[in-house]
């Protein structure tokens, strides 16, 4: 998943993985406080920052649109996203106080693991592949909400057509009505089901649009008209799609 725009200097590092749960690690070192983008891809992040000498915790979930993120302001940023429809158990925190928000998290009480010590972790260790081992060996019993069989369906589908599939489809597949699916998809994923679809189809957007040279056919993009694709793609990403191809040797989206 595509989730942060950034300049092409800065020092970014990511580990993406084949897993049940996670989807990639990534570390910023960043102690210019470079402004950094955000992209919304759907899934939910937990970051450990780092300032002066200090260390935080947050639980961050999908935004909406393109914005300046909030972690820009750190020298540090140790995070691990997790896949589509993954969401870690935390009793206090509804799904949809999340979106558009990160929530800091207590260190020892929300998790009920040995979180302190991974701050401590990510102060004196600056290899990636070290800060993912840690993490993996201290937070191994991370407890997540469990997916029912609709939601597992609609996210399945909605990348399997990068975004393309519509509500009605998915009720004559699943055997379900339009609107108890919508519903339920909104009750657990915190957005819905049409806005995820919406955040799926410009995440191909940015995959095609770096990966071709060729002029951009909306069509093939699942979009109405031009306008509609250049509005849209700014909204997720800051950029309309021509200035972001005039910047690639500038900007990176990772």
């Amino acid at each position: 998943m595509k989730n942060f725009c950034i300049r092409r200097s800065m020092d970014y590092q990511e580990i993406q993985v084949e897993h049940s749960k996670y989807n990639k690690f990534y570390l910023f070192n960043n102690p210019n406080h470079e402004p950094i983008t955000v992209i919304p891809d759907g899934c939910m992040d937990i970051q450990f920052v780092w300032q002066e000498g200090k260390g935080q915790i947050h639980l961050c979930g999908s935004f909406l649109q393109g914005s300046v993120s909030s972690i820009g302001q750190y020298d540090r940023c140790f995070g691990i996203k997790f896949n589509l429809g993954i969401i870690p158990d935390i009793d206090h925190i509804s799904i949809e106080e999340l979106i558009n928000n990160r929530y800091v998290l207590n260190q020892e009480g929300d998790l009920e693991l040995p979180t302190s010590k991974m701050i401590e972790y990510l102060a004196s260790h600056d290899r990636l592949e070290d800060l993912v081992r840690y993490f993996v060996e201290q937070f191994g019993d991370l407890v997540f909400y469990e997916t029912n069989h609709i939601i597992q369906k609609a996210i399945e589908e909605i990348v399997k057509t990068s975004g393309l599939v519509s509500v009605r489809h998915l009720a004559e597949e699943m055997g379900y009505s339009q609107c108890y699916i919508s519903r339920v998809f909104k009750r657990f994923m915190g957005i819905t089901l049409k806005r995820y679809a919406s955040i799926i189809r410009c995440q191909n957007a940015i995959r095609f649009i770096e990966d071709n040279e060729e002029s951009i056919i909306y069509e093939q993009l699942g979009y109405y008209d031009q306008a509609h694709f250049i509005n849209e793609f700014k909204r997720f990403t800051s950029y309309t799609p021509y200035n972001y191809k005039k910047h690639m040797d500038e900007l990176l989206i990772v």
